[in-house]
């Protein structure tokens, strides 16, 4: 699955359907693996984008206007103490630079999308799920902005959630 990213995850769950007693399909990124006999079938599946659908290139420093979004979402790198404690459904998070793949995009969500919110304990969460929970408005959900790296894989939810995977354990390393 070409600029997909494939996680032990998914790995560990294709492992599994492998197994003799092995049963279903495994959902991938942009693909599913289907056990038929003793073969395991992948079909590649193009999920179709949402209706506002957008991908801006996020440079640091610098900022991205969505103007009909009604955001601007801006990056900097920093060691300042006081940006790291974000609280969830802030309009201001911190994440580490050591595990981002530069460089950073600001898209709107695509189909399966999920995340590692912080608090869950590595467990991951539907995008869709976390909208959802969040009580954010159907007709919202195209419009929040998430910030992403050159893997696709989601840094923040703005205004929602900071992947776990991203959090800051050492502030001198910069956020």
């Amino acid at each position: 699955a070409p600029e997909r990213y494939l996680g032990f995850d998914h790995v560990e769950r294709l492992l599994t359907l492998a197994q003799e007693n092995g049963r279903g399909a495994v959902s991938l990124p942009g693909q599913e693996a289907r056990r038929v006999g003793e073969r395991i079938v992948l079909r590649r599946f193009f999920a179709a984008p949402f209706a506002n659908s957008f991908r801006f290139s996020l440079s640091i420093p610098g900022e991205v206007l969505l103007e009909s979004q009604g955001w601007v979402v801006s990056a900097e790198l920093t060691t300042d103490q006081r940006r790291v404690g974000a609280e969830p459904g802030s309009l201001t998070a911190a994440v580490s630079p050591v595990r981002v793949a530069l460089p950073l995009s600001v898209r709107s969500r695509q189909p399966g999308d999920r995340l590692h919110p912080k608090g869950m304990h590595g467990r991951r969460k539907k995008l869709q799920d976390l909208f959802v929970d969040g009580k954010v408005a159907r007709q919202q959900r195209d419009m929040v902005p998430l910030v992403v790296d050159r893997d696709d894989r989601i840094l923040w939810v703005v205004g929602a959630a900071v992947a776990e995977d991203f959090g800051v354990t050492e502030p001198s390393q910069g956020v």
